[in-house]
């Protein structure tokens, strides 16, 4: 699935990475690696969270790149949802990442809903950074 994932990624413009409500330092922290990887590829990334960025994380690299606003987006070519079990776990990107030409979800929840046209859930995983990590390096 990590291979499917990445060519999707690198077949897309614009992409969208969506943090589930209320993000930990998981979601965040494997968006932003995500999106500056992605970035350093050429590809045009918005980072989305509900909740916005909370203080304990905004020292993170990349966290200028997390907005909290829907509106004027637009559409994308691939959205992730990274760490969101579920379309509700998104909150108000849920329907931009729903709405994307390609969705795909990326978690390590066992009760994942496996919504989106390419799923990668893997229990067994620690975190989605574990996940995410994979994914950069099949990047490149």
């Amino acid at each position: 699935m990590v291979k499917a994932v990445a060519d999707a990624l690198r077949a897309a413009r614009r992409i969208l990475l969506v943090n589930h409500e209320s993000p930990d330092g998981d979601s965040l922290g494997s968006s932003l690696a995500l999106a500056l990887a992605l970035r350093r590829i050429g590809k045009e990334v918005v980072v989305g969270s509900s909740d916005g960025l909370p203080t304990v994380y905004g020292d993170l690299p990349g966290a200028a790149l997390v907005t909290e606003r829907v509106d004027g987006i637009g559409a994308f070519d691939v959205a992730v949802g990274v760490e969101c079990s579920d379309l509700g776990r998104a909150g108000r990107f849920g329907p931009a990442l729903a709405g994307a030409a390609v969705v795909v979800n990326i978690d390590h929840h066992r009760d994942n809903s496996r919504y989106g046209d390419l799923v990668w859930q893997d229990p067994e995983a620690s975190s989605v950074a574990e996940l995410v990590k994979t994914l950069i390096r099949e990047l490149g």
